[in-house]
């Protein structure tokens, strides 16, 4: 996964289209305006070949490489940057979904897209005092993040195929105990209020490990930081 950023700090993004998902194992990757084909993931990098302005990896190709943390300059028609967070970035290969659009559980984890807005369509990026993008983070460590807000923590505790029950920590990037903390749920393809007022939902997911993974018939989620608190089932 990596963000698309129209300045040179990578803190602006774009109207729409901000993020994109990767799979090496897929043959030709859609993008928003092109396809990806090629795409090879490293410990400090990706690289990949570029088919503008095509869905199905036709154009002629353009060989790119994007490192690992690095606010990356490409030229077009229109200047952007490109970054992959270095503290969410995993390597990962394989089927993120099966049929149904649910992630399989693993034995080791996987990640999620998190992304919070300020519309219940979930349209509008931007968390309380932030213009938050969306997040990369995994689903078995500690995922911290600083925004206009302060700083804030989250670990995941459960999983269904589509959702996680975590926690959030206001106040720290560590998920230590503090006072700040709430039970919150998140799913694909829902727009959830939380209990700050702002929206939250999943973008991407590719699964929990088996320690934490419930049956969707099994898993509940009882929140303590949402607008209407209680034990979900998803």
């Amino acid at each position: 996964t990596f963000t698309v950023y129209i300045d040179d700090q990578c803190t602006k993004l774009p109207p729409k289209n901000s993020v994109v998902n990767l799979d090496d194992a897929v043959t030709c990757n859609e993008t928003p305006d092109s396809s990806i084909s090629e795409l090879q993931c490293f410990a400090d990098k990706i690289t990949y070949t570029n088919h503008p302005n095509t869905a199905d990896c036709s154009a002629s190709p353009i060989a790119n490489e994007l490192p690992v943390g690095v606010c990356t300059y490409f030229p077009g028609p229109v200047s952007t940057w490109k970054l992959i967070e270095a503290s969410t970035y995993t390597c990962y290969s394989g089927e993120a979904e099966n049929n149904s659009g649910a992630a399989p559980p693993s034995s080791t984890g996987g990640t999620f897209d998190y992304a919070i807005y300020l519309d219940a369509s979930c349209t509008q990026l931007g968390g309380r005092g932030d213009d938050m993008p969306p997040y990369t983070f995994n689903t078995e460590t500690c995922n911290g993040w600083a925004g206009g807000a302060g700083d804030n923590s989250l670990k995941v505790s459960s999983c269904s195929s589509k959702c996680i029950c975590f926690t959030q920590t206001a106040g720290n990037r560590d998920c230590s105990a503090t006072p700040n903390q709430n039970v919150k749920e998140a799913c694909l393809d829902t727009c959830v209020e939380d209990a700050q007022g702002t929206f939250i939902t999943l973008l991407s997911f590719t699964g929990c490990s088996d320690a934490i993974t419930v049956s969707d018939a099994d898993y509940s989620c009882t929140t303590t930081g949402m607008a209407s608190d209680s034990s979900s089932e998803n």
